[in-house]
């Protein structure tokens, strides 16, 4: 038996465990269960839901997730699915010809930025939302007709909450780990990165300039080019460090969207990549001066011996824009 203490109630838990030397499965039983642990906690006062809780399990649901930590994965309590979508049901049908107030927006938002924890390609998808809070301006009085890019994101949500069982991997991604991973990228050429000092590198081409393609749609470019070569390598199940020298693309990709249409586009196409791998990225600010990458954003790449080498993953939407050096 082994005896495990609270560090604050100085309260013992104690447990019994076996091997299945087949498998290598650990069981673990206890000698006391959820009423237990209620009696315990009742010479303290300290309020207690009367129905939500259970006993000892792999299974179980907490702030609207399902949990199965035999199968390491997580996903929206079918009722909270169904609820969510509602919500979402709700709101077009009755703000798709009439105005509404912020605060309908904003309760919708918040819906969604909750389970984005599960459907986290869904952060590139609240930017319509947030941006049309703002344009309230804080008055909660005024309303206003959802402008068409709202209930373009709202479909996505729709056709993404009619899917049950989504899940996500809750497998551990193990340390951060520095592959020498830098990205730059030079309105005057172009983009490069580096991968364990190997290089690549995309000049740009025709009008790629515009509104909305500025220095910083080019700086996430490079990071989701980076993307595509990583997955070429076949890592997963890892917490990658990557190196910029662009702040406003380290705090986009850190959030999983940004208001510009253009980096938003590029930042959902780089999610599948570390959603299906189980793959984190930690992006850190280096100064340019000390990014090795930059000369190769400048036209100076390296020797063609440490060249990475052509992968298939190049987005059809990129191809009017660059020509692989």
């Amino acid at each position: 038996m082994t005896s495990y203490t609270h560090p604050y109630t100085r309260v013992p838990f104690l447990h019994t465990y076996s091997i299945d030397p087949a498998s290598g499965t650990i069981s673990y039983t206890y000698p006391y269960d959820r009423l237990d642990a209620l009696r315990r906690i009742n010479p303290t006062n300290t309020p207690w839901h009367p129905t939500k809780g259970q006993d000892f399990g792999y299974t179980f649901t907490y702030i609207g997730f399902f949990w199965d930590i035999a199968a390491r994965c997580v996903s929206l309590s079918e009722n909270k699915r169904l609820k969510f979508l509602g919500h979402v049901r709700a709101f077009v049908t009755d703000f798709g010809a009439n105005r509404c107030k912020a605060t309908h927006v904003m309760k919708l938002h918040g819906s969604l930025c909750h389970i984005t924890f599960v459907h986290r390609l869904g952060r590139s998808y609240l930017t319509a939302l947030s941006s049309f809070v703002a344009s309230f301006e804080g008055n909660n009085h005024v309303a206003r007709y959802p402008p068409p890019s709202v209930f373009t994101v709202l479909k996505w949500w729709d056709a993404t909450l009619s899917v049950p069982n989504t899940s996500r991997a809750i497998i551990p991604r193990g340390p951060l780990i520095d592959r020498h991973l830098f990205v730059d990228a030079s309105t005057d050429w172009g983009i490069g990165i580096l991968l364990e000092g190997h290089w690549d590198a995309w000049r740009g081409k025709g009008g790629w300039k515009s509104a909305s393609r500025h220095i910083g749609w080019l700086e996430c470019v490079t990071v989701e080019l980076l993307i595509y070569a990583i997955e070429e390598r076949g890592w997963h199940d890892c917490y990658l460090l990557v190196h910029s020298d662009n702040q406003g693309v380290i705090g986009a990709f850190d959030k999983g969207r940004s208001r510009n249409h253009e980096m938003n586009l590029s930042i959902r196409r780089s999610h599948y990549v570390p959603a299906a791998r189980n793959i984190t990225l930690e992006l850190l600010y280096i100064p340019s001066a000390e990014n090795p990458a930059d000369p190769i954003s400048r036209g100076d790449v390296g020797a063609v011996v440490s060249r990475l080498p052509p992968n298939n993953s190049f987005p059809d939407d990129l191809l009017p824009y660059f020509e692989h050096v």
